[in-house]
């Protein structure tokens, strides 16, 4: 989305810079004094199709930074993964999902430019300093509604870019919300703290399983497959891991250790425990 930048609004705390692009598209660009960020919130819709050609809105965001073919995007919120654009290619297989964040980044410049969406979203960057995410889409004979969306965009030193962010992500998914309803019922929420966790129940049995806690961990089966262009076969005994039973299913070790970006499945057993009174 481009268009030209009216005079600021200054307030306290902010200042506002409002885009009127057309009757169904508009834009705020905000600068807190408080924030590391710039926020633009956008309004888009309904996306007009009388001319019977459906449309695809994209929010572009050009920069200096020399990010050449690479960019990078998180997988699910859990870390960052390269993306390269593909020379030649169609537009389509360019755009890569992303959750919490994607960002540009130069070494030599010692910069990273990240934009955080508030939801999921496809972006790419079809070339170096430039990152675009898709906000809207229609085609003819789809009916029209309205959206309205925030992307967050900081601008830092590698490093400190790197620190910030899963916080800054967090801040964004984690933003309050404000929900009113008419309702004649009374709800109250009883919240106490525990010292300690399973202090009336007894831990007697814990299994790993798989991600979807339908197997046991060391019982799944595992493919190895073969590269495209490999010429040597992969041995039988090596394409599937065999069903194994490493001991009893109660194996358990005294201490797990959960790195960040790890997900592990557990699957525990326990029991009230029976005071004994003499």
């Amino acid at each position: 989305m481009t268009g030209p930048l009216p005079r600021p609004t200054p307030w306290r705390k902010v200042q506002e810079l409002r885009q009127r692009f057309s009757s169904w598209l508009v834009q705020v660009v905000r600068l807190y004094e408080d924030q590391d960020v710039i926020e633009f919130a956008w309004e888009v819709g309904p996306v007009p199709t009388d001319d019977n050609k459906g449309k695809e809105l994209v929010s572009r965001f050009e920069s200096s930074v020399r990010s050449g073919d690479r960019f990078y995007s998180d997988t699910n919120g859990r870390r960052s993964i390269e993306r390269r654009r593909i020379k030649g290619s169609p537009v389509a297989s360019d755009f890569y999902p992303v959750t919490s964040w994607a960002y540009l980044t130069s070494d030599s410049q010692d910069v990273q430019l990240t934009v955080f969406p508030d939801r999921s979203q496809a972006a790419s960057s079809l070339s170096s300093g430039q990152l675009e995410f898709l906000v809207q889409r229609r085609l003819p004979g789809e009916p029209g509604t309205s959206i309205k969306g925030r992307h967050w965009l900081h601008v830092g030193t590698v490093q400190d870019a790197q620190e910030s962010l899963r916080s800054l992500a967090n801040r964004m998914v984690w933003s309050p919300q404000l929900s009113l309803v008419d309702t004649e019922q009374k709800h109250f929420v009883n919240l106490s703290v525990k010292s300690r966790l399973l202090t009336k129940q007894v831990l007697y049995h814990v299994t790993e399983t798989s991600l979807g806690s339908t197997q046991d961990r060391d019982s799944v089966l595992r493919f190895i497959w073969r590269r495209r262009g490999a010429v040597a076969p992969v041995a039988q005994q090596q394409r599937m891991r065999v069903w194994l039973k490493r001991g009893s299913r109660s194996r358990f070790e005294d201490t797990v250790r959960i790195l960040p970006g790890h997900i592990r499945t557990f699957v525990a057993r326990i029991e009230r425990r029976r005071d004994v009174h003499a």
